[in-house]
């Protein structure tokens, strides 16, 4: 069971092979976040060979289909990552499905196949080596990236690898603390938290949520959406987040 009033690092995660049907919301130079898990949550991401192999095909797809990783913690059996996407462009699909394409490929080439085909997969030429789907939320305010930023860096003690963020070594923490953002004992909530995000932080790290013609910034620091659709859009979204959230966070 999910707690909707606990912290987002703290809530329970369930995660289904099968995701429901929702409607993705893509926002043009948007930032998201993302949840990818491996077939069968086989726990095959974070040896130094399969490391390799998603580093590289990652650097392949950010060269090809250019893209900014705001965070990202790399876990056995599941990545979470927040993504900003350039001015115009809104495909994230695509560059998830160059990434697991090119891992499968080399993965399956160098170590070896996963799990026994099922016929769909086999009918589709899938590898067994991914789920086909993955979660993604559009992220829609300042509080909502810091909640998801939490999120992703204390994930390795939620799931009882390590005690501490500063302890797991496959996320983007050290980065977070070397610019002060995070003190390097914090292990979740305020305490520990060296200061706030602030929009110039947002900005420096290319985590800016909306197109600049559709959001921007009061004078006392609250978002203005530009383009009351584009409001609507997020209200929706974050409905259906909500009616979902028992499956689908992770």
């Amino acid at each position: 069971m999910v707690r909707l009033d606990a912290p987002l690092y703290l809530q329970t995660i369930i995660y289904n092979n099968s995701m429901p049907d929702y409607h993705r919301v893509r926002v043009e130079g948007g930032t998201y976040f993302f949840t990818v898990v491996t077939h069968l949550r086989r726990p095959i991401l974070t040896s130094t060979h399969a490391r390799g192999i998603l580093h590289d095909a990652w650097a392949n797809v950010k060269e090809r289909f250019p893209f900014e990783t705001v965070a990202i913690c790399l876990l056995p059996d599941h990545l979470h990552s927040i993504w900003r996407l350039p001015e115009g462009d809104a495909d994230y699909s695509m560059r998830w499905k160059e990434i697991k394409r090119l891992f499968s490929r080399r993965y399956l080439a160098e170590i070896g196949p996963g799990e026994e085909l099922s016929p769909s997969r086999q009918k589709r030429g899938e590898a067994a080596i991914w789920q086909r789907r993955f979660w993604e939320h559009t992220i829609c305010d300042e509080g909502d990236l810091e909640e998801h930023l939490d999120y992703i860096h204390y994930n390795p003690v939620k799931h009882g690898y390590v005690k501490r963020p500063a302890n797991w070594a496959y996320s983007s923490f050290a980065r977070y603390v070397k610019e002060g953002i995070y003190d390097i004992n914090w292990a979740g909530g305020d305490e520990g938290r060296i200061q706030k995000l602030d929009w110039e932080k947002i900005f420096i790290f290319g985590a800016f949520l909306t197109h600049p013609t559709h959001c921007g910034l009061s004078p006392a620091g609250n978002i203005v959406y530009n383009e009351p659709r584009l409001y609507d859009r997020i209200l929706m979204i974050n409905r259906s987040i909500q009616s979902q959230l028992k499956l689908m966070r992770g």
